[in-house]
């Protein structure tokens, strides 16, 4: 019997460091595209400030990389995202201090996923969430 237990512990033992790694890399890999997604973002958000001569080519580089978030980001950012574009839509009037608040909340939700140890297997957001932007 001492012979089998101690391969069933040493199978288990194997089994849940392999598990582990798996979780580090791919954890790994998730962060790795968030971050460089996220970079994006951040470098074509300035296409949204008054003045900015490639403004229209940055923004659609924004809003192209948005969509590409559906694939790893959480629904946090995608929310504030959106909240974020709302806020500086022509037709929306609404003040400086209003779009400067919903940026940064949009920043604030890209760090905190950024820094979360989660990886994003779920989501509450479907397909009523998705907007398919272009700029004007």
């Amino acid at each position: 019997m001492g012979p089998v237990l101690t391969v069933v512990i040493g199978w288990l033992v194997n089994e849940r460091s392999r598990r582990q790694a798996e979780h580090e890399r791919r954890f790994a890999e998730q962060y790795q595209r968030k971050e460089k997604s996220y970079r994006r973002l951040l470098e074509n958000s300035k296409g949204f400030n008054e003045g900015q001569p490639e403004a229209p080519l940055l923004r659609q580089a924004f809003l192209d990389e948005l969509q590409l978030c559906w694939l790893h980001a959480s629904d946090e950012v995608i929310s504030k995202a959106y909240a974020f574009l709302d806020s500086v839509h022509t037709a929306a009037g609404t003040s400086a201090a209003e779009r400067e608040r919903a940026f940064a909340e949009f920043v604030a939700s890209l760090r905190q996923d950024a820094l979360s140890q989660e990886l994003v297997t779920k989501s509450r957001l479907g397909a009523q969430n998705y907007r398919l932007l272009k700029t004007t």
